[in-house]
């Protein structure tokens, strides 16, 4: 599977805004809900906290990844390529798409 659609992107000023390139990975599902709370109410600060703390890890669009688990709306994934290779965390769902699509 490969990591796709909208999550995470940091500009220079470390402003988190809403891109296509980055996704956000939580390492348990509590931070992931935690993540996803911050991230519909836009609060920024918090998001940066979990990135900074190493709560969240930060992947580009089209890592590859393997599934371990598929839930109701989030997935647990092994990331297999990049910075975080061999970490596990999840995913919301709908930021995993097949690699053949």
């Amino acid at each position: 599977a490969l990591i796709s659609l909208v999550a995470l992107n940091v500009d220079a000023q470390n402003v988190i805004r809403y891109a296509n390139r980055l996704c956000g990975v939580s390492i348990t599902k509590e931070v992931s809900k935690e993540f996803m709370r911050a991230s519909i109410k836009n609060e920024t600060e918090k998001i940066n906290k979990l990135i900074v703390v190493g709560y969240v890890l930060v992947i580009e669009k089209g890592t590859k990844v393997e599934i371990v688990s598929r839930g109701l709306l989030e997935s647990k994934i092994k990331i297999l390529q990049g910075a975080h290779k061999g970490k596990e965390g999840y995913v919301e769902n709908e930021f995993i798409r097949d690699a053949g699509k």
